[in-house]
């Protein structure tokens, strides 16, 4: 007896459950039947038998009894003969690769530690060329004077060889004399020029000015090197002297004018000494003829034999 006949003898009730049922299994077949058609349907062109209603039944019934219960207006008959199993159709083509998915979000995991530092050191490279030299830097500060030594010092050296003379010098002289009361006498000696001078002590406005007198404006004959003056006189004549830096002797003479005030008449011509003093001259000379005695007064004791 059939599923179905053996539902009529219990009523519509048992009916109406076996129906619902098969609706939902129904539905959930369809399903399935759509994402399997590719390989049912190869499977079912290749089986032997395929437009038997009662072989494809029975076929169903053995991969899945259920489903087979479940096939709604088309129940399967008991004296439907049943034959051998087919063979399992071919596998289907692969189908196309899907599309790429999208790239998924940056993972935000925490870094990970540092590794451990390699084992060994690297072997020293070539040195490289020398590099172009570079600009000057600017020059430091000075710094601070260092300490004075303690050294001992060390002995005189000795005495060099003497320079050439260098050049005179300014020079600068004075000296003066009072041949009478009434009047003075003064030569000067400045910056290479030798002055005489006059000025009364007695009389209206005594003492008078100095009236001076240039005894190297005219003539030739003055020394320019003089670097000492002195003066003398004896009655109305008054002798001028000088001294140069070569250590010669040279003189000029004026006359005094008595009056209101005294004045001087100067011939400013300069005369050498003859002779000049030289060394190793005593001064005896006039002595050679006589022996010298404790009385001679001009000589020092010790040139007395």
């Amino acid at each position: 007896m059939s599923s179905e006949d053996r539902s009529r003898l219990l009523g519509p009730l048992p009916r109406r459950a076996r129906w619902l049922a098969g609706g939902t299994v129904a539905s959930v077949a369809l399903v399935l039947a759509t994402i399997a058609a590719p390989a049912v349907a190869t499977a079912t062109a290749g089986a032997p038998g395929a437009g038997d209603r009662c072989q494809a039944s029975r076929h169903d019934d053995d991969d899945d009894p259920d489903k087979a219960r479940a096939q709604v207006g088309n129940p399967p008959r008991e004296k439907c003969k049943e034959g051998p199993r087919g063979p399992r159709g071919r596998t289907g083509a692969t189908g196309a690769t899907g599309p790429t998915g999208p790239t998924g979000a940056t993972g935000t995991g925490l870094t990970g530690p540092t590794g451990p530092t390699g084992p060994g050191t690297g072997v020293t490279g070539p040195t490289g060329p020398t590099g172009a030299a570079g600009i000057d830097g600017l020059t430091g500060p000075t710094g601070p004077t260092g300490a004075t030594g303690t050294g001992l010092t060390g002995p005189t050296g000795p005495t060099g060889a003497t320079g050439t003379q260098g050049a005179s010098g300014q020079c600068f002289d004075v000296d003066a004399i009072r041949p009478a009361a009434a009047r003075e006498v003064k030569a000067v000696l400045s910056d290479t020029i030798t002055y005489a001078g006059i000025r009364d002590l007695t009389g209206p406005g005594a003492p008078t000015p100095w009236r001076w007198y240039d005894l190297t404006d005219t003539g030739d004959t003055y020394p320019t090197d003089a670097c000492a003056v002195s003066v003398s006189s004896q009655g109305n004549l008054v002798n001028v002297e000088v001294l140069t830096t070569a250590g010669e002797i040279y003189e000029t003479q004026c006359t005094i004018n008595p009056g209101t005030p005294d004045s001087l008449t100067c011939n400013e011509v300069w005369t050498a000494a003859a002779p000049q003093p030289a060394a190793g001259a005593n001064g005896l000379a006039r002595f050679t003829n006589k022996k010298l005695t404790k009385e001679d007064m001009n000589l020092r004791p010790h040139e007395i034999n």
